[in-house]
């Protein structure tokens, strides 16, 4: 690299080298050379890679949802653009995998609306002063940096000086604004001697670690921004997870390779499609196509060293898959959204995580204030039927007085153990208070958790930051064991806020054989996968409840949706079931499941007998006494102001008024539960048959028949008052 300190020039040329025999030494070098035909938009791959004995099998994705295997390709693209193109070797004689990407430009970047991010740098090793030089496609006119520090800067070419030694992963994002495109890159950069040095930690990294950070470029002219990402080394590690993969296009059987370093001794796998595995070097089938993020979880019990990587993996054809960048007008709080969608698309739904939504292709969002906000957007065809969910914590400004609670985990299924490691971007020395979805809590730093029975568990991180006063919490889905009897109910959905229409997708855990779906505004279904159409804009509380009578699986899942209902901030809302089966002398179990729209920092409940509770979304709270309770949930969010409460009664009067009644034919359901006067009867039948449904007292004497009469199989619903 060379530098002229007068006149700002830069320049720098790279050459791989190659050390051993690559005939022996089992290595392969993967790479490829290609040409254009732009008048045809048709790309001539040559593979160029290197192999012993050459016995290499190939998958090759084009970054536009396309894939082959085919030793030497030829693609026609269909649009103009940049594609990053990747390459996947695997010699299996000799064990060795590798893989190469190259970005390719398609059609003339003048005439169309096209960006490409990229930047050089100098470093100045007596001052640890970087000097940066965009070096990007397209017509910018704005520019934010992310230094890997806390730091950020909206000049073209911006100089910055870093206050320590140390691995710093940078980012620049572009976008422009009459073009409507938007891209971003990073590079990681070494300052200085970190090893020798003793670095530890600079701006808001707390602790040593690896950290992904990006890059995004913005054009306000043209609309053009870029995103690019990459890892940084913040202090010293002793473990580093990451893994290479090869997929077969034929079966989409996927091999793993774990290229992670140091002394791991335990390994757990999340394939992205509900399995997980344990061994370091897991095969996996998957039985769908798409595209799937899979994460790695290294651990050395020795050390306590842990780490985790996640990556996008390609398996076959996707047909629709959705990703974002983002480029942050921190002056404004404006963070302009670009959606990198694979797939064509009929609707696009974003939730910004301050209670707003949108279903704009590409939509600019104001932010009350800078801090941590969960963004979210799901793509769906009406056509095919294909949806897809992705989501992501964006920074908005500087961190400011906000927090983030986070945490990663590595479950043994043998023992019913679980490692928990804690990832909160916090200020210094903050409370953590960890809840295990059963009953159990720890102020650990990184608990061990022993589970009494396999199962599905919602963990629950709370971290307190004594300086600054910011709470949050933090909520993840922990799974032991694969038993049948497991099941967790969750769903996925898009909002067509014209028609007032929402497609759900079942995307619960398990096998469940039997949906039922309650809408919030009175009507119900039990089809698996619905379409809906709400009566009026508003707040809905839409319901899932998922069975299987064959294993016995069972759960419940609620959540609040925003249709057509404007931006109003965070909405409440709860939904319970009292525990009929295990009652106990004097203690009434009650299952509660909060929900809110948007994305609060915390959450408080009033469980109207003096019993209070702050770190989970799904408590379990025991009455010592029948009654009514006036129970409130209340969701808020101190950085931006925002709070929203919800409350309701709930009876507990021993056993509940929801049973199963011959649970291989009749799926029942009563709302509330245990109902009131008036509440609602919701069943299933798989059959035509004589039905009668009747209300009894604890003493077994008959209150009020429902109904009564010869019912075709179907999904029913009595509202009606329950007592004569």
């Amino acid at each position: 690299m060379a530098f002229d300190s007068a006149s700002g020039c830069q320049s720098y040329v790279c050459h791989d080298i190659q050390i051993g025999n690559i005939s022996t030494g089992g290595m392969c070098y993967p790479e490829f050379s290609f040409y254009i035909d732009q008048t045809t938009n048709t790309v001539y791959f040559n593979n160029e890679s290197m192999n012993g004995d050459f016995t290499l099998s190939c998958y090759w994705t084009f970054g536009d949802g396309s894939f082959t295997d085919s030793i030497n390709p030829v693609h026609h693209y269909q649009g103009d653009g940049f594609y990053n193109v990747c390459l996947y070797i695997d010699n299996q004689l000799n064990g060795c995998y590798g893989h190469v990407c190259h970005n390719i430009q398609i059609g003339d970047i003048i005439n169309t609306n096209m960006c490409f991010a990229e930047f050089s740098f100098f470093i100045d090793p007596a001052s640890n002063t970087v000097s940066f030089n965009d070096e990007s496609l397209g017509n910018f006119t704005s520019w934010y940096w992310s230094f890997g520090d806390g730091g950020f800067s909206e000049q073209q070419n911006p100089v910055y000086q870093y206050s320590a030694p140390g691995f710093y992963h940078l980012c620049m994002f572009i976008k422009d604004t009459v073009a409507g495109c938007m891209t971003e890159v990073c590079h990681d950069i070494q300052i200085g001697d970190a090893i020798a040095s003793g670095f530890c930690s600079a701006g808001y990294y707390l602790n040593p670690g690896y950290y992904y950070v990006g890059l995004t470029v913005f054009n306000n002219n043209t609309g053009c921004s870029a995103f690019y990402g990459q890892e940084i080394q913040v202090g010293t590690m002793n473990c580093n997870a990451g893994f290479e993969f090869y997929v077969d296009a034929l079966t989409n059987f996927v091999s793993f390779e774990d290229i992670s370093f140091g002394n791991t001794n335990s390994w757990f796998w999340d394939f992205g499609d509900g399995n997980y595995a344990f061994e370091q070097n897991p095969a996996h089938q998957y039985f769908n196509t798409g595209m799937y993020f899979v994460c790695l979880t290294i651990h050395d019990t020795a050390t306590g060293c842990f780490d985790e990587y996640c990556r996008e993996v390609h398996v076959g054809t996707i047909n629709c898959n959705a990703h974002f960048t983002t480029f942050v007008d921190s002056v404004n709080n404006i963070a302009h959204f670009h959606n990198d969608i694979l797939g064509p698309a009929t609707l696009l739904y974003w939730e910004f995580g301050d209670g707003a939504s949108s279903t704009v292709l590409n939509p600019s969002h104001y932010y009350p204030a800078p801090g941590f906000y969960l963004v979210s957007l799901n793509t769906y065809n009406n056509a095919t039927g294909c949806m897809d969910y992705y989501e992501e914590f964006v920074l908005i400004g500087s961190q400011g007085i906000d927090c983030q609670a986070k945490f990663t985990f590595q479950a043994d299924w043998t023992t019913d153990d679980v490692f928990f490691f804690n990832q909160s971007i916090t200020g210094n020395a903050p409370v953590l208070y960890w809840n295990f979805g059963d009953g159990t809590v720890s102020g650990e730093e990184n608990p061990v958790h022993h589970y009494i029975q396999s199962g599905f568990y919602n963990v629950c991180l709370t971290v307190y930051d004594n300086i600054s006063g910011c709470q949050n919490t933090f909520c993840k889905l922990v799974q032991l064991g694969a038993d049948p009897s497991f099941c967790h109910a969750y769903y996925i959905y898009t909002v067509d806020s014209t028609n007032l229409e929402v497609s759900f997708i079942d995307n619960s855990y398990g096998a469940p054989s039997e949906w039922l779906w309650d809408f919030g505004d009175g009507t119900v279904d039990s089809v698996q996968n619905p379409v809906h159409i709400f009566p009026a804009p508003g707040y809905y509380p839409v319901q899932l409840f998922i069975l299987n009578p064959v294993t016995g699986c069972q759960s419940h899942y609620i959540d609040m949706l925003n249709i057509a209902a404007g931006d109003n901030g965070l909405q409440a809302v709860f939904g319970y079931d009292v525990d009929s089966i295990n009652l106990k002398t004097n203690e009434y179990s009650v299952d509660f499941v909060g929900a809110a729209f948007g994305e609060p920092a915390f959450v408080d409940w009033d469980f109207g007998d003096g019993g209070l509770d702050s770190n989970t979304y799904t408590p379990t709270h025991i009455y010592n006494d029948e009654g009514t309770y006036w129970v409130c949930f209340t969701v808020s969010d101190p950085v931006t102001g925002d709070t929203d409460t919800y409350c309701d009664s709930v009876d507990v009067y021993g056993p509940s008024g929801f049973q199963y009644a011959d649970i291989k034919k009749i799926f029942m359901r009563v709302y509330p539960n245990p109902f009131t006067r008036n509440a609602t009867v919701i069943y299933r039948i798989s059959q035509p048959a004589n039905v009668e449904i009747s209300v009894y007292d604890v003493t077994g004497k008959k209150i009020n028949t429902l109904f009564s009469g010869y019912s075709m199989d179907g999904t029913y619903s009595i509202r009606n008052s329950l007592l004569k």
